[in-house]
């Protein structure tokens, strides 16, 4: 038996159905400080609540001998690092990177933002620092020390690896795993085709989004009647309140903020009047919005320094560079994308990210824990 330990998250459903689509060999467990309603996690028949450093938290760290592997969604809290920790030396660890444990942390963190995202950071910093609120809005992270007990490391970018590798565990290994399949992500939307004009920009209200440096760009193009449409319904409460500002200041009615969580099915269809796509971000990031905007037909735009645009690429998928082709002298640089290469990428992505091809890695990951 696989124990898997996830959060309340959107991620959470993806996971429960690829595993046991292709084993009843798992026990999906979420952790809760409190009695706290589940607000994300729809099967929730498959999950077992826990409710942290209770009676029946403390049985499953007795039991933990009893499964052949532990399968942690994220790493994000104390509690994940403790059964971690606590997990005899016989069973097989894995992890599915999702990106904020590592990136986040702050020795690397800033690699990662540009130069006007550093500015906005530091003068954020300088003002907690006046008002002495710096040491209580800390993140979690955990010991570096907890990632040399992980055996395997889940992901589908090979950057996130290496970047584990050099800096944690020289020990780790890679197994290809990615929550989305093109058919899960794209539902009922899945023979559909982007229609408007409008322009995405980032996907959440995160420094690493490097909103003000295509803020800045877009303002030397003639827009029309296209809106900025911009992500913020997560992320970090400073940096959303100030994006808001500024968006509105620089492009008046034109900009729109989603600043409420909306379902998959709504949050596509509005992605299909999306002809353009701008993810700035320096790291991996955004995946489930890069493969469904890909897959409509949006022209995506990856900045050179994120290891996804050479990913993309090396697969044969037309993606675009922000540096490059993002500029009022490109006269394509807001015209949607051409129809050939439109089925070129669902082609490639459907080879892939298809459903077959996700299921085959899951069953392989199964496998290799379940041995």
């Amino acid at each position: 038996m696989i124990l898997h330990l996830i959060s309340d998250d959107k991620f959470a459903d993806y996971a429960i159905r690829q595993f046991y689509g292709v084993s009843n060999n798992s026990h999906f467990v979420v952790i809760l400080d409190s009695e706290t309603e589940i607000r994300h996690i729809k099967q929730i028949d498959k999950v077992e609540i826990v409710i942290l450093n209770s009676s029946e938290y403390r049985e499953l760290l007795t039991n933990l001998s009893t499964y052949s592997a532990i399968v942690v969604h994220g790493l994000f809290f104390s509690w994940q690092e403790q059964i971690i920790l606590a997990a005899p030396e016989h069973i097989k660890i894995a992890w599915v990177f999702w990106g904020g444990e590592i990136y986040g942390r702050k020795e690397i963190r800033k690699k990662y933002l540009s130069t006007l995202s550093k500015f906005v950071l530091f003068l954020k910093n300088t003002k907690d620092t006046r008002k002495n609120l710096l040491n209580n809005t800390k993140k979690y992270f955990p010991n570096k020390l907890t990632f040399k007990r992980i055996h395997y490391c889940l992901t589908d970018v090979e950057e996130d690896f290496k970047i584990v590798q050099a800096r944690f565990n020289p020990n780790i290994m890679v197994m290809w795993y990615n929550y989305y399949s093109i058919e899960e992500t794209t539902g009922t939307l899945r023979f559909s085709r982007v229609k408007g004009n409008n322009i995405l920009v980032g996907n959440s209200g995160t420094l690493e989004n490097n909103h003000l440096n295509i803020f800045f760009r877009l303002r030397k193009f003639n827009l029309n009647h296209s809106k900025i449409i911009v992500p913020l319904s997560y992320g970090e409460n400073w940096i959303i309140h100030f994006l808001k500002k500024i968006g509105l200041l620089f492009f008046k009615e034109n900009f729109l903020p989603l600043t409420d969580f909306m379902e998959r099915e709504e949050y596509n269809k509005l992605l299909l009047s999306c002809a353009i796509v701008i993810m700035p971000h320096y790291r991996p990031q955004a995946m489930g919005n890069i493969l469904t905007t890909l897959w409509l037909g949006s022209k995506v735009y990856l900045s050179n320094r994120n290891p996804l645009n050479s990913y993309f690429k090396s697969l044969g998928i037309h993606i675009f560079s922000i540096e490059n082709d993002l500029k009022p002298s490109n006269r394509k640089a807001l015209l949607p994308l051409e129809k050939e290469m439109v089925e070129q990428n669902r082609k490639i992505l459907m080879q892939q990210y298809g459903l077959e091809n996700v299921m085959k890695k899951t069953k392989l990951i199964v496998n290799t824990l379940s041995e």
